[in-house]
């Protein structure tokens, strides 16, 4: 539960348990360093817009995904792949 309110904490947990895939809010997403985490793959975010500069640090990085539902973790009605350099998409 603390990391989930934590982003360092959070930032740690995905490197030391070799995290590939995650699924989080936007903000959350937005509160993370751009320090390595060399082992993930896929991000799922969703809960508000993304902004560009979010998409232009992560996309570089990991299959990022925008999601769009009545909630942001669990129920998502679209997804979509975001990119460098390209409008941002509600999902």
């Amino acid at each position: 539960d603390e990391a989930r309110r934590n982003p360092e904490l959070l930032q740690q947990v995905l490197r030391d348990a070799r995290i590939s895939h995650v699924q989080m809010p936007v903000a959350l997403l937005a509160g993370l360093s751009l320090e390595p985490l060399p082992d993930l793959r896929v991000m799922i975010a969703g809960g508000e817009a993304m902004p560009v500069a979010v998409v232009e640090q992560w996309a570089a990085r990991v299959a990022l995904h925008n999601a769009y539902g009545p909630t942001e973790a669990t129920v998502m009605a679209t997804c979509a792949r975001m990119r460098q350099g390209q409008p941002i998409s509600i999902g």
